[in-house]
């Protein structure tokens, strides 16, 4: 076991706070030359508690368990060694939504929301989503404007299971 590592958990056996935890996050990932590591350290952090991302700040100064310590750090793991937050938490934020992901759906890319606001500057009424993956695309559209139709289509169950499970979750 390299010596830094070695270190840390030896300090991790103490009962360390939300706040000391976020700078270790924070510490570990602008080592490893990631921009935004506070925020991304912020929402592993959120998600290793259980809570929601806008309540962790009421967590800085508390205890945490040493199991969600453990958990945190798998996190910051995964993350320094280039595993995307979305894909560690199993959610991404597509448009105006939060879309459940797993490993069987591609990351929604930033890029695919300029989709959704030029088909919202046209009038639509059916919708045909071939290879949906998540149903981030149909979905985020159908919530627009909850006269149209839509269809999803996609090759792979566990696809189909996962876009079925946003769609319920967003109620549409």
């Amino acid at each position: 076991m390299h010596n830094c590592c070695l270190k840390m958990k030896l300090k991790m056996r103490q009962k360390k706070t939300g706040l000391e935890l976020l700078q270790i996050g924070s510490r570990r990932f602008k080592l490893a030359g990631i921009s935004g590591g506070t925020r991304e350290a912020k929402k592993l952090l959120a998600f290793a508690l259980s809570i929601d991302y806008a309540d962790v700040n009421s967590f800085l100064n508390s205890s945490v368990s040493m199991e969600a310590v453990k958990l945190y750090l798998s996190f910051i793991f995964e993350r320094v060694h280039g595993k995307p937050v979305s894909r560690i938490i199993g959610k991404r934020l597509f448009f105006k939504n939060e879309f459940l992901i797993n490993q069987h759906v591609l990351d929604p890319r930033p890029e695919t929301e300029t989709l959704i606001e030029h088909v919202l500057e046209e009038k639509f009424f059916n919708l045909l989503d071939l290879g949906t993956g998540s149903g981030c695309i149909i979905i985020s559209l159908l919530k627009e404007d909850n006269k149209a139709n839509g269809v999803a289509v996609d090759i792979s169950e566990e696809c189909l299971e996962l876009a079925k499970s946003n769609s319920q979750l967003l109620k549409v």
